[in-house]
């Protein structure tokens, strides 16, 4: 029989990339190493939901390991950095069983 506990299979995404979440509360920010993160296309539902925001082709969907992140979360103006490119989030919300946060991020200029 299979184990019915999935809170660790996020960690074994093929894939994977650290970043580092610059989460900004109350006027501080506080970073957070994340593992296992994975990006690609936004999905419909992500389109869907920035609504009368304009794509400019830099938008990417980014998929961040919940426990990593912690009990603060991932809200919209927080930053991941990939250590090459920084991704402002526009959308975020908590999928896969609570076990991910999917963000819908634009990457910021150069």
């Amino acid at each position: 029989m299979f184990p019915s506990d999935i809170s660790s299979d996020s960690l074994a995404f093929d894939g994977g990339v650290p970043v580092t979440l610059n989460q900004k509360r109350a006027g501080t920010v506080n970073l957070i190493s994340v593992r296992n993160a994975t990006n690609g296309p936004l999905t419909n539902r992500q389109i869907q939901a920035l609504g009368s925001v304009s794509l400019t082709g830099t938008e990417r969907n980014w998929s961040l390991d919940a426990a990593d992140v912690g009990p603060d979360g991932v809200q919209p103006g927080d930053v991941i950095d990939d250590g090459s490119n920084r991704w402002t989030v526009a959308t975020a919300d908590l999928a896969t069983l609570g076990s991910r946060w999917r963000c819908a991020t634009r990457k910021q200029p150069a």
